[in-house]
């Protein structure tokens, strides 16, 4: 295993906890949650913050017209940003579930949505889906525990989820119709390795985001550990994203102790950057 030490460049700064970052057209999009609020960021750090979602926003994705779909965590809603700035409903999932957390899109609009569950003892849940009319429904007959972090692969045929409290990361196979199948370990991590974030890169590798080791790692399918990068002490790691222009940039979401009461209060949040060397 590789240990980056080469030193993080910060980008952005002054944010409670930054989470779920997605990379598209050149910029970082990504959620502060206890901010209130979704940024977009130019890898060189220029910043708009692009709108404000007061039921805190979590999980980003993207339809297939480009506008931003975000989840408002705590009414259980995806709302739709239009470039305009136009916010509004995309999808209620209130009947399913009272709250969500990450989400990953496929390429036309298809959404995947895991429950949100803060607090032990962890209740296991199926994954939600939302298809491109915007109507919910349920996407697994598996239950996972603690569905966090997840994307879909480039090519549209693979569901990668990061299932936090079992320590585990978990595949499914996507069909034509979005539909989810074959459920699988796509690795089974070490016990100091709670996965929160995640994200893919062009050889198959997954990069993760460990908060209570203070690690991103790169894991490829089998479980093997090539990379890792470990953050000072009282920094803790939350998401990643792979972008930049050559798509090695891996942006780090970084911040204090994810308590509620510490991360509403504090503003220790940063994206952090450094260079990988497979592209994303």
């Amino acid at each position: 295993m590789i240990e980056i030490r080469t030193p993080l460049r910060t980008i952005f700064e002054g944010l409670h906890l930054p989470e779920c970052p997605r990379w598209r057209n050149g910029r970082l999009y990504f959620s502060d949650m206890y901010g209130q609020a979704v940024y977009a960021v130019s890898e060189t750090g220029e910043s708009e913050q692009l709108c404000t979602v007061p039921g805190r926003p979590g999980g980003l994705g993207f339809a297939e017209n480009g506008d931003l779909l975000i989840n408002e965590m705590e009414t259980a809603r995806v709302l739709r940003l239009t470039p305009e700035g136009d916010l509004s409903i995309h999808a209620d999932l209130t009947a399913l579930v009272p709250s969500i957390n990450d989400m990953a899109t496929t390429a036309d609009g298809r959404c995947y949505i895991g429950k949100l569950t803060m607090e032990p003892p962890f209740d296991a849940a199926p994954l939600i889906t939302v298809d491109l009319q915007g109507q919910p429904s349920i996407a697994t007959n598996e239950k996972l525990l603690v569905a966090n972090g997840m994307i879909v692969r480039p090519d549209g045929k693979t569901l990668i989820v990061a299932e936090s409290a079992a320590g585990k990361l978990i595949a499914y196979d996507i069909d034509a119709q979005g539909q989810l199948s074959n459920h699988r370990v796509f690795a089974q991590l070490p016990k100091e390795l709670f996965p929160d974030g995640i994200c893919g890169d062009n050889e198959g590798g997954i990069w993760l985001a460990s908060p209570n080791s203070g690690r991103f790692a790169r894991v490829l399918e089998g479980g093997t550990i090539t990379h890792q990068i470990s953050l000072v002490p009282g920094r803790y790691a939350y998401s990643c994203a792979l972008g930049g222009k050559t798509g090695r940039t891996l942006f780090m979401c970084t911040s204090g102790h994810y308590a509620p009461e510490t991360v509403s209060n504090n503003t220790d949040g940063r994206i952090e950057t450094v260079e990988v060397s497979v592209a994303g």
